[in-house]
C-alpha cells in the first residue's frame, strides 16, 4: 500500500509543532498490537503548560504518550530497537499530526489507540502481523481531522453554541414534559415516546420501540444502524481526497469505526443515557463547588489573620457564629420580605410608566412610519447575497433555555413575565439599549466573548476529562446499566450537587421554602427531562446533525438540493 502522507494537500498542513526533546525508548516485544500496559522506559514528552488539578497520575500525559506510542508504534521501536535502541525517533514524528496542537493531538490519538487496540487488533492481528493497514487507518484519519480542524475555524462559534444548539435543547424540554402530562386515565392514555417522537420525529429512531412488539425494536435499531452510516459516508465523500475515497476497504472500515465506536456506542449509547449526563453533571457540580470551597477558605484564611491582629477585638469566630445563628436567620427573612415589597412596588411603577411612554411613542411612530428613511434599503432589494446578520445578545436562544430549564413558567411565572417584559423593553424601547451594538448588547458580547476558535489547552482538557469517563484506564469498561435503586440515587446526588452550588436565601427565594427535602424533590422533577435515553437521542443526533451541517455546508446543500427536485418531480 502507498502511503499517503504524501499526498497531503499543503492547504490542510498544521502549523509547525514545537521541536519534541530527546528520549530513548526500550525496544518493544509484544508484536504490533499490545494489549498489556508496559511502561517504557523514557515516553516522550509533549509540551504543555501544565497539568490541571484532579489529573491522575495513570491519566497525565506522560502515561498517556507512552499508552499511545506502545499500541501504535510499538513496529517503529521494534525496528529502531534491532538496531539501536538509542535512534528511536518520538511517536510525534512517527505518526502524522492531527491538528495544530500537539496537545490536542495527544489525546485524539489515545482515543485511536483505544479503538484500534479493543475494536480492530482482536480481528486483525489474527490475519497478519503487518502494521501498513493500521497505518493508512490512521492517515485516513489524520487527513479530516485536519480538515475538520480548517472548516471549523470558519464556523460561527457564538451563534452555533449560544444560539443554534439552545434552541435544539429547549425544543427538547418542551416537547418531553408536554409527552410525560397525563391528561387521559391509564386505559386510554398514550406511550409518552409516541407522543414525544410524533412531535420531534426523526427517522432513524422510527418506529417506537413497543415492549409488547420485539420487532419494532429491530427495525429501529437497523434503521438507526443505516442512518449512522449513511450520515459518516457523507461526510468522509467531502473530507477525503479521491485516491483514499476509492480505497473500499479503507473507507468502509473507518465508516464503522466513526459510525459503531463513535456514534453507535459513545454518543448514542452513552452520552445519551439520563444516568450518564446526571453523573457527568454532578462531577461538574463538584469541581465548581470545590473551587468556591478553595476561594471561601482563602478569604477565611485572610478573615481570621486580620481577628488575631494586635488592634482587634480579640472575640473568637467560632463564639460569633454560635451567637449569630438566629440573628443571621431572622436578618434573612427581613431581608426576603423586604426584598418581595420592593419588586412588587417597581413592579408596578414600571407598569404604569410603560404604559404611558408606549402610548406617546405610539403616537408619534404612526406619523412616520410612512416616511422612508435614508439607507434603509434591505440587503435583498440590492440584489446580492448577504450572510445573516448578528442577532442582539439578549434574544439569543440561551436565555430562554435557562428559564425553560427552570421551569420559570410554572415555578415563578411573574418572574418569567418580568424578564420577557425588560427584553421587549430594551430592544423596541426607547433608546433601544439592548438592541444590535447598544450599549448592552456591547457589554454582553464582551462578557460571553468566544474565541474564533476553541483554546487548546481547555480543549485538551475536555478531551482528557471525555476519555477518563468513557474509558477508564484507557480500557473498554463493560456494558452496565444501574439498577432503578441506582438511578434514583444518582438523581439525587446530582440535585444535592446542584443546589449545594447556590447560597441558602437564593434557594428560599426561588423554592419559597428553606425545606431542603422539598427543594430536592423540586430539582429531581426538572432533571426528569434526562430520563429517557430513546427522547435524549433525538435531540442528540439534532445537534451532531446541526453541527455537521455547520462544519460541512456541502451536506446541506445536498439536503435542500434533494428537496427541490422532489418538489418539482
Amino acid at each position: 500500500m502507498t502511503a499517503i502522507a504524501t499526498r497531503v494537500p499543503s492547504s490542510l498542513q498544521p502549523r509547525p509543532k514545537a521541536a519534541p526533546t530527546s528520549e530513548t525508548t526500550a525496544p518493544s516485544n509484544q508484536g504490533p498490537f499490545p494489549t498489556k500496559a508496559a511502561e517504557s522506559s523514557s515516553p516522550p514528552p509533549i509540551t504543555r503548560r501544565g497539568i490541571s488539578r484532579g489529573v491522575t497520575k495513570a491519566d497525565s500525559d506522560k502515561a498517556t504518550a507512552a499508552f499511545v506510542r506502545r499500541t501504535l508504534c510499538a513496529h517503529y521501536d521494534d525496528a529502531a530497537g534491532k538496531k539501536d535502541p538509542s535512534s528511536a525517533k518520538p511517536f510525534d514524528e512517527l505518526l502524522p499530526p492531527l491538528t495544530s496542537s500537539n496537545e490536542v493531538d495527544l489525546q485524539l490519538y489515545a482515543f485511536v489507540a483505544i479503538i484500534i487496540r479493543e475494536f480492530v487488533a482482536p480481528w486483525y492481528s489474527k490475519i497478519t502481523s503487518d502494521h501498513d493497514f493500521v497505518d493508512e487507518v490512521v492517515q485516513i484519519i489524520a487527513h479530516c481531522t485536519r480538515a475538520l480542524e480548517q472548516r471549523l475555524r470558519s464556523v460561527d462559534l457564538e451563534e452555533l453554541l449560544l444560539d443554534e444548539i439552545p434552541l435544539l435543547l429547549e425544543t427538547h424540554i418542551n416537547t418531553y414534559r408536554t409527552s410525560h402530562q397525563h391528561v387521559h386515565l391509564a386505559p386510554t392514555a398514550s406511550d409518552p415516546r409516541t407522543i414525544y417522537h410524533t412531535i420531534h420525529a426523526h427517522p432513524a429512531l422510527s418506529p417506537v420501540p413497543c415492549p409488547k412488539l420485539p420487532e419494532t425494536a429491530i427495525e429501529q435499531a437497523e434503521n438507526e444502524t443505516t442512518y449512522r452510516q449513511v450520515l459518516v459516508q457523507n461526510a468522509l465523500d467531502i473530507l477525503l481526497p479521491p485516491e483514499d475515497r476509492d480505497n473500499t476497504c479503507l473507507r468502509t472500515l473507518v465508516r464503522e469505526i466513526i459510525a459503531e465506536l463513535i456514534l453507535g456506542n459513545v454518543v448514542a449509547g452513552k452520552l445519551s443515557e439520563g444516568w450518564f449526563l446526571m453523573e457527568s453533571i454532578t462531577k461538574l457540580a463538584e469541581l465548581l463547588q470545590r473551587q468556591m470551597s478553595s476561594v471561601h477558605l482563602q478569604k477565611g484564611r485572610n478573615g481570621s489573620a486580620i481577628t488575631q491582629s494586635p488592634g482587634g477585638s480579640g472575640r473568637k469566630p467560632q463564639d460569633d457564629r454560635a451567637v449569630g445563628l438566629s440573628v443571621e436567620h431572622h436578618e434573612r427573612r427581613q431581608l426576603s420580605d423586604l426584598f418581595w415589597s420592593v419588586l412588587h412596588y417597581a413592579f408596578l411603577a414600571f407598569v404604569a410608566i410603560r404604559f404611558f411612554v408606549g402610548t406617546i411613542a405610539t403616537a408619534l411612530i404612526s406619523r412616520i412610519h410612512h416616511i422612508p428613511t435614508v439607507g434603509s434599503t434591505s440587503p435583498r432589494s440590492a440584489g446580492r447575497p448577504r450572510a445573516k446578520p448578528t442577532q442582539p445578545m439578549i434574544s439569543l436562544h440561551v436565555f430562554p433555555l435557562i428559564s425553560c430549564a427552570l421551569d420559570l413558567s410554572h415555578q415563578k411565572a411573574w418572574l418569567l413575565g418580568t424578564f420577557s417584559l425588560l427584553t421587549t423593553l430594551l430592544l423596541t424601547g426607547p433608546g433601544r439599549l439592548g438592541g444590535l451594538h447598544g450599549p448592552l448588547d456591547r457589554l454582553l458580547r464582551t462578557t460571553l466573548h468566544l474565541p474564533p476558535s476553541p483554546s487548546a489547552s481547555l480543549l485538551s482538557s475536555l478531551l482528557r476529562d471525555t476519555r477518563t469517563t468513557l474509558f477508564p484506564h484507557n480500557t473498554l469498561p463493560p456494558p452496565s446499566i444501574p439498577a432503578p435503586r441506582s438511578l434514583t440515587a444518582i438523581k439525587t446526588r446530582c440535585a444535592t450537587s446542584l443546589l449545594a452550588l447556590l447560597p441558602g436565601w437564593a434557594r428560599a427565594l426561588y423554592f419559597g421554602t428553606w425545606d431542603e427535602r422539598g427543594q430536592t424533590e423540586t430539582v429531581e422533577r426538572l432533571l426528569d427531562v434526562l430520563d429517557d435515553g430513546y427522547c435524549n437521542r433525538h435531540v442528540v443526533y439534532a445537534i451532531v446533525e446541526l453541527v455537521l451541517v455547520r462544519v460541512l455546508p456541502e451536506l446541506g446543500m445536498e439536503v435542500e438540493g434533494e428537496g427541490e427536485s422532489t418538489k418539482r418531480a
